[in-house]
């Protein structure tokens, strides 16, 4: 009483009033007081949601289609390592740096704020614990200085116009867009990230974390945020296909400005 729905939420709900709910018994989830409670938590979140909703939900094979594509651009925006020097292997790292370390928090933030699914909201959410939690900024540093590839001045500028389009986006808090984006990151890095551990170890970094990390987790994020895309998509937004195709080009615009 007193506020309206968000949008897509009164859809959303008779949705779920609509479907069977599939559950285990609450009972799975008793712990004991002296169980970590951090977590704990986030573990069950996972438990309860996921399998709470994930099988009633279907993969929209188009976006699966176009988010395959995206992966397919980027890879053609990466020159074979062996046809570059040291000092543009470096000049790579430090623009990729300059683009991702003191953005991509605020960027899966404003995924999480802006969703309007309840898929979309745990992808971003988990996502968003992980990052903080691991310090990934900190990974992404040690990665770029281990490699002596840290940005400068420089490279931020090199890469400014793009990363402003992307705070711009995520300015609108369209939670469509902001999902899009996220699914287009995670999806296209499993051609990026393997290729900047190449680059990496060629200016003879030691330090790999942010790639071994980021190469195990980002599939089944990837399939996450597909998931999570195929939910939000459907949520009430006027033309849900443009606004994903104008974000997959945004992305794409970033990624070429890094890579080519």
């Amino acid at each position: 009483m007193g506020s309206n729905p968000t949008p897509g939420t009164s859809k959303e709900i008779a949705r779920f009033r609509s479907r069977p709910r599939v559950a285990r018994p609450l009972a799975c989830t008793a712990f004991s007081g002296q169980k970590r409670i951090g977590d704990f938590e986030r573990r069950k979140l996972k438990f309860l949601i996921i399998e709470f909703i994930s099988p009633m939900h279907k993969i929209d094979e188009k976006l699966r289609m176009k988010l395959a594509k995206a992966t397919t651009d980027a890879k053609s925006f990466l020159r074979p390592s062996e046809g570059i020097s040291d000092d543009e292997a470096r000049k790579i790292i430090k623009r990729y740096a300059a683009a991702i370390e003191g953005n991509f928090l605020a960027w899966m933030g404003g995924a999480s704020i802006s969703a309007r699914s309840v898929v979309s909201k745990f992808a971003a959410d988990e996502n968003l614990w992980v990052e903080i939690r691991d310090d990934h900024p900190s990974m992404l540093r040690n990665f770029a200085k281990c490699a002596k590839a840290e940005p400068d001045a420089q490279d931020f500028q090199y890469v400014h116009n793009e990363v402003k389009a992307i705070r711009n986006l995520v300015g609108e808090l369209s939670g469509v867009k902001n999902i899009a984006l996220m699914a287009a990151l995670e999806n296209t890095s499993a051609s990026f990230i393997p290729y900047l551990a190449e680059l990496a170890k060629r200016l003879g970094c030691t330090d790999l974390t942010y790639t071994d990390v980021h190469g195990e987790a980002d599939i089944e994020h990837a399939n996450q945020f597909l998931e999570a895309l195929s939910d939000e998509q459907e949520l009430g937004y006027q033309n849900s296909e443009k606004e994903i195709d104008d974000t997959l080009a945004l992305t794409l615009g970033l990624l070429k400005k890094i890579f080519s």
